[in-house]
């Protein structure tokens, strides 16, 4: 297995995870010099040694023991996620870490890892033989597996990662072969709830805001009026977003220049954290941010490619699964900074500073390299061979 998965390794999956590197680098150094921060690209190239080494041991599991582990996963993610409220350790206002010592870990970042291998298990055993799943025996279960950890991430309140889950089962469950019918009607139906949702909460805007002004939640309405109503909204409340668009925006087509930005002086907070594309947008223009986006078109593309060709339902699954976990992450992160979606805490994916969110998807990863070795040793040459010459 091992020789195998080195000879089939995809090392343009490791040349992008290698440009990732120098980019969240590179772009820390910038964000986090002459401030308290300083040194967080130390510590960054530091995760992703622990990175790699993960990518590679994730990579040479074996499918069955993975599966056979997954319950176990989820439900020790679950309880990670059920700890962190009891503890209420807050950062960044987000009741979502726990501490030992001078580190801090994120449980809803795994989880996201977690949800899809549980959701890709249970999917993959409920397809019947025409590889579609029923509507209350595959369905209705999933939306609930997913819905127990998407309500506790919520009440953190981590509205990103809770979103991310989201968009994981709708992808799963299309995938996973749930009816066209079924899926139009669920996607009409979340439409006009959402649209309803809209027009009750302009209607009931002020009471809805007491309330959680009651429950120390009022961050939830600031950043849902600064997406919807950011012309109400004070420019305090919406500084951040507002700053963002502003430094972006001054990055023109060629950008200010490395370390020429003012985003780095503290003008955008969490620019070393959330709004590290500021950084990257301000200081090398859209030619950056472009050749940036293109890095993660390449992330996608193999993703799905490894998806078309695995051997069986639950790996196909799995790649679906970690390939929209990442397109998520990725869409809501430079969206935000957009007014494309609504801001939220959530990092960008291999850029971002953060121990938990790299070391996850550096797993996930791994993940998908190995199911690549898998299929290749399902093969008759023993090689993994892309759908279509072309590819």
């Amino acid at each position: 297995m091992l020789k195998t998965h080195f000879k089939t390794h995809d090392w343009t999956l490791t040349t992008v995870m290698l440009l990732f590197c120098a980019v969240s680098i590179t772009a820390l150094y910038s964000a986090t010099y002459g401030t308290k921060f300083e040194g967080y690209h130390v510590s960054m190239g530091m995760y992703y040694l622990l990175g790699f080494l993960a990518m590679f041991a994730a990579g040479i599991v074996d499918n069955a023991f993975l599966k056979r582990i997954t319950p176990i996963l989820f439900g020790g993610g679950l309880l990670l996620l059920v700890v962190v409220l009891a503890l209420d350790t807050t950062i960044n206002n987000a009741k979502g870490w726990i501490r030992f010592g001078g580190l801090s870990f994120q449980p809803a970042e795994i989880m996201k890892l977690f949800l899809v291998l549980m959701l890709a298990s249970f999917i993959a055993g409920r397809q019947v033989e025409d590889g579609r799943m029923t509507f209350w025996g595959g369905v209705i279960p999933s939306a609930v597996i997913a819905g127990v950890p998407f309500l506790l991430v919520l009440v953190q309140p981590d509205l990103g990662n809770a979103m991310a889950f989201v968009f994981i089962i709708v992808c799963l469950i299309w995938v996973g072969g749930m009816k066209y019918w079924q899926f139009l009607l669920m996607i009409g139906l979340a439409a006009a709830l959402m649209i309803t949702s809209v027009h009750y909460y302009k209607i009931y805007h002020e009471p809805i805001e007491q309330y959680f002004k009651a429950k120390e939640k009022e961050r939830w309405v600031e950043r849902i009026d600064t997406f919807l109503y950011p012309d109400n909204v004070d420019k305090d409340k919406k500084y951040h977003i507002d700053s963002a668009e502003l430094a972006i925006g001054s990055g023109s087509l060629e950008g200010e220049g490395y370390m020429q930005g003012t985003a780095r002086r503290g003008f955008v907070p969490y620019v070393y954290a959330d709004s590290i594309i500021v950084v990257i947008a301000e200081e090398f223009g859209f030619r950056g941010t472009a050749l940036l986006l293109m890095l993660y078109m390449v992330l996608i593309y193999r993703i799905v490619l490894v998806a078309i060709t695995a051997p069986d339902s639950f790996s196909r699954l799995l790649a679906i699964g970690i390939a929209s976990m990442f397109l998520f992450q990725i869409f809501q992160n430079v969206g935000m900074h957009l007014r494309l979606m609504p801001l939220t805490g959530i990092t960008l994916p291999f850029i971002s500073y953060g121990g938990t969110s790299l070391l996850t998807n550096m797993i996930g990863v791994g993940i998908v390299q190995g199911i690549r070795a898998r299929t290749a040793a399902a093969s008759t040459g023993g090689e993994w061979t892309p759908v279509g010459k072309a590819l």
